[in-house]
């Protein structure tokens, strides 16, 4: 409302509003969500303050580089500051700053209404349990590959969005140190957000991790990841393929297998750590699948580093 205000005030165009509804439903989505898991007021405030700080950040650092640099289009507000400046945005661009916006505000929505109930709003369990029992809540005994498949999907979009953040980050040091720590963090990324569903089975379902479970789930998990990146990779690497920092990302996007087997040789390490020492081992494994899967990376790409 406030922000309608304004815009009028400017007498600016109706669009403007258009690229703040995706934020809005985030930020509703996500403090739903952080009211859900925190226990106690100074944990709300503390997780409210950190996110809403690294959101920010997200908004208003690519924007400063609106008409200089392809990725400022990650942010809706470059396309309000384009708009302001009389050049409007097309549907292409506005498709791409805000998608992500509004597929994880969708799946946030949905985590937290299915999760609205007495025993996670009264739960003091660590901050890390309650994200595990909120995951658990979608694996289901019965169908778990579907489970994992559609896990895997879902966590996709948050990847993106943590990726693209990175990339506003990194874009400014000197090559090829930025392209290295581009590397290394938005694999990490990926095999924390890969193994959520594993990790999860690994500690709620006792016994359930078998050695031929552990290969059906990696392959399920690899198999969700992939489908996704390629649906988001239709609106994202359009904008910005004539990045270096794009190829970098999507390096390995063009051929099916080749994106498949990093993602299930990554999972199937982190998941023969948990299997062999559980818990414990979930943090060597991660840092082990991230070096693999970095190697990987750094050989599609080396054309660009040396």
């Amino acid at each position: 409302m406030i922000s309608a205000f304004i815009i009028l005030f400017i007498r600016g165009s109706p669009a403007l509003l258009l690229p703040l509804i995706p934020v809005m439903l985030f930020f509703l989505s996500s403090g739903l969500m952080i009211g859900l898991i925190a226990r106690s007021f100074r944990e709300l405030s503390f997780i409210s303050i950190f996110f809403s700080t690294y959101v920010t950040a997200y908004l208003f650092f690519p924007s400063i580089f609106a008409n200089i640099h392809v990725i400022s289009l990650i942010s809706p507000l470059t396309l309000m500051v384009n708009n302001l400046q009389g050049d409007g945005f097309t549907a292409g661009q506005y498709l791409f700053s805000t998608s992500l916006f509004f597929v994880t505000s969708a799946v946030l929505f949905y985590a937290g209404v299915t999760n609205f109930r007495e025993e996670r709003l009264f739960s003091h369990e660590p901050l890390t349990s309650k994200i595990i029992q909120f995951i658990s809540s979608g694996i289901s005994r019965a169908h778990p590959w579907a489970s994992l498949f559609s896990l895997a999907m879902l966590t996709v979009p948050f990847v993106f969005m943590v990726q693209m953040m990175l990339l506003v980050l990194l874009f400014n040091l000197p090559m090829p140190l930025s392209l290295v720590l581009l590397l290394v963090a938005a694999a990490g990324v990926e095999e924390v957000a890969k193994s959520l569903g594993l990790y999860t089975i690994a500690t709620r379902f006792t016994g359930f991790l078998t050695w031929k479970a552990l290969a059906a789930g990696s392959v399920m998990t690899a198999l969700g990841f992939l489908v996704a990146e390629k649906l988001l990779l239709l609106v994202t690497l359009s904008q910005i393929a004539e990045s270096v920092f794009g190829t970098v990302l999507f390096s390995s996007l063009g051929l099916l297998y080749i994106p498949f087997l990093i993602h299930l040789v990554g999972i199937m390490i982190t998941g023969t750590a948990l299997k062999l020492r559980g818990p414990a081992a979930y943090l060597p494994g991660i840092m082990l699948a991230t070096l693999v899967h970095c190697a990987c990376n750094l050989y599609l790409i080396r054309g660009w580093i040396w």
